[in-house]
């Protein structure tokens, strides 16, 4: 169990959320990117370590990643391209203890 702005979630909850990729995101896994066209972005991102990351993606972090990782649909530790003036909501899950 993990919590939302206050809310409790369960892990298959919060990986739901990671796998549910808005309209205006465009995903490339071959350079680990991340594209946005909205000026409105709701952003889930999963925070754990590398072994989780590898549980949620069944990926390798990238070389650069250090330590604990971020998952942001299914990309781990991605560039994120975003419009000029968007506005940005980020919601950061833990779902490591010790991070």
């Amino acid at each position: 169990m993990t919590s939302v702005q206050g809310q409790t979630v369960t892990v298959a909850q919060a990986i739901q959320m990671m796998k549910n990729v808005p309209g205006y995101v465009s995903l490339n896994p071959s350079n680990n990117t991340i594209t946005f066209t909205s000026q409105d972005i709701r952003l889930v991102v999963l925070g754990t370590d590398h072994e989780g990351a590898l549980n949620l993606t069944g990926k390798q972090p990238p070389r650069y990643a250090t330590d604990d990782a971020f998952v942001i649909y299914g990309l781990i530790d991605p560039t994120l391209v975003i419009p000029r003036g968007a506005v940005v909501q980020v919601t950061v899950i833990n779902l490591d203890k010790d991070m």
